[in-house]
């Protein structure tokens, strides 16, 4: 494999909607409308980039297969040590301690790589504390600083491979990034299509619904839309907060600016817990438009 989820799954898709963008009778249709048109022809102009870099990746030998097996390893080990913890968190009915830990193995495993180093050791520093695992109930659990290091070590293994322009394969991050700022382009395509893709909904309604199936997300099956903003706390920003959409598979850990960014998310009502590195959380009443992305503040106060 020699492209991760984000870009294999943009691959996936753009075979859809080129097939039918390229359709005869299609074709007929949105060329009557030249906002649509142009952002058509865009895309397809974008899906050829990305195929080409796909190529390059590939004649290079880019792939990302063991970063990804990295990445997999370290959810499955901190994931472990998470549910240790928040079973006995739940014995001794420690709800603040709850809300910290209570994350499974496939949250860590879906967070974007770059979050996963500051996720651990926010834990590390703030949970994981020396007098914590001395604890005389938590020795059980038989989890010592040593593990919990080696999972940060591993962490920041993984930050160097994936994170921040320090990729050791110079080659392959220069790929990704080409590839990744593609993506974003034909996202601008599709979020344009979207916004005029209504002016046939009278006369070619077998038309828009076409369209509307063949540009969902192949991963999630739902559009581009969900939450942003920042996290505050006396109205100072609170980087390292981590927001889950409850009930979801969902979550963002804000960045070094207390921003985050939730996407894919189904139309509707959630609840969202937001948790300091502190530890202290609160829930949040939010809900998802559909084709929007919402901002959206927390102010923990």
């Amino acid at each position: 494999m020699i492209l991760n989820l984000n870009q294999n799954g943009e691959q996936a898709r753009g075979l859809l909607v080129r097939a039918f963008l390229n359709d005869t009778v299609n074709k007929g249709i949105y060329a009557l409308y030249f906002p649509f048109n142009r952002a058509a022809g865009s895309y397809l102009s974008n899906l050829t980039l990305l195929e080409n870099e796909t190529k390059n990746k590939a004649r290079n030998g880019n792939g990302i297969l063991t970063k990804d097996e990295q990445k997999k390893l370290i959810s499955k080990d901190f994931g472990l040590v998470l549910s240790q913890t928040a079973d006995f968190a739940t014995l001794k009915n420690n709800t603040e301690l709850l809300a910290q830990v209570n994350f499974p193995e496939s949250y860590i495993y879906k967070m974007k790589d770059a979050e996963v180093y500051p996720f651990i050791t926010n834990l590390q520093e703030n949970v994981y504390t020396t007098a914590f695992l001395a604890d005389v109930d938590f020795i059980k659990y038989e989890i010592t600083d040593q593990n919990i290091q080696d999972i940060v070590d591993d962490a920041a293994e993984f930050k160097k491979k994936i994170g921040d322009n320090k990729l050791e394969d110079k080659e392959a991050s220069v790929a990704n990034d080409a590839m990744n700022k593609i993506i974003t382009d034909l996202h601008k395509d599709i979020v344009s299509m979207d916004r005029n893709v209504g002016k046939f909904a009278s006369d070619f309604p077998d038309f828009v619904n076409g369209y509307y199936k063949c540009t969902l997300p192949i991963k999630d099956g739902v559009r581009h839309q969900g939450k942003s903003g920042f996290v505050f706390k006396a109205g100072v920003k609170q980087p390292g907060a981590i927001i889950r959409i409850n009930g979801t598979d969902k979550m963002a850990v804000a960045d070094e600016e207390a921003y985050y960014e939730l996407t894919i998310i189904k139309v509707g009502k959630y609840k969202a817990t937001v948790t300091l590195k502190t530890g202290e959380s609160k829930e949040f009443d939010i809900e998802i438009h559909r084709r929007k992305i919402d901002d959206q503040n927390f102010n923990m106060d």
